[in-house]
């Protein structure tokens, strides 16, 4: 049973609601007008030129929210753990988060360097090279949220207190829309629609934080027990 403290479940609860709120508040606001795989490099320059202190406050958010990241899958897997029948899901959905926090360090990385070095990128011939490493970053993270969406919805749907059954169904959905924009890295590169795939997927796993995040801060005192047929 779950302590009426602060208990793992609730702290990974919290956490996951703060990783939605500063995820929303990096690309909502402080990234607002972020250009696209396919900007001229006028547009990229101007972005990151005019923006810099907004988009390093951006980067700077991102060393707090894979703190949150990484207590938020530490809960819910340990959530799923405890559920006969979901022990592998949740080792999946772990090793996923790992990856996809992984996939964000190597993102901002790259951001870092836009906004430090724009000029001099621009300058050195440079620019498209780091823009395009950048993309391929964001798509290729795909590949861990793909994991953490699939293997978090499969235990979702073998018990009822992780998060409700529509919700764990969308996760799926979103899975193979992020795992599709990683396998089209190449054309999204280029200006292809595999961003919008990406994007699609990220807000699923958006919508799928929260609803975990919510259950997990109720700290049902219930066990968790395997879904039946």
């Amino acid at each position: 049973m779950e302590s009426n403290g602060w208990s793992l479940a609730r702290i990974g609860g919290f956490c996951g609601l703060a990783f939605a709120a500063g995820v929303l508040l990096q690309n909502a606001v402080l990234l607002a007008g972020n250009p696209l795989p396919d900007a001229s490099l006028d547009e990229i320059q101007s972005f990151y030129v005019d923006g810099a202190g907004r988009i390093s406050v951006a980067v700077g958010l991102v060393a707090l929210n894979i703190v949150f990241l990484v207590l938020f899958g530490s809960a819910v897997s340990r959530k799923l753990a405890s559920s006969r029948g979901s022990e592998i899901a949740a080792r999946a959905a772990l090793a996923g988060i790992v990856l996809l926090g992984g996939a964000f360090l190597v993102t901002t990385f790259l951001q870092a360097v836009l906004v430090a070095r724009v000029e001099a990128l621009a300058a050195a011939g440079q620019l498209q090279m780091i823009w395009d490493l950048h993309t391929a970053a964001f798509a290729m993270s795909g590949s861990g949220l793909g994991v953490t969406l699939a293997a978090l919805s499969a235990g979702a749907l073998m018990t009822d207190s992780v998060v409700p059954r529509w919700t764990a169904l969308l996760g799926f959905f979103g899975a193979v829309c992020v795992i599709a924009a990683g396998a089209l890295v190449v054309s999204t590169i280029e200006g292809g629609p595999g961003i919008w795939l990406q994007l699609a997927g990220f807000g699923t796993w958006l919508i799928w934080l929260v609803a975990a995040s919510l259950r997990l801060l109720r700290g049902e005192a219930a066990p968790v027990q395997a879904r039946t047929a």
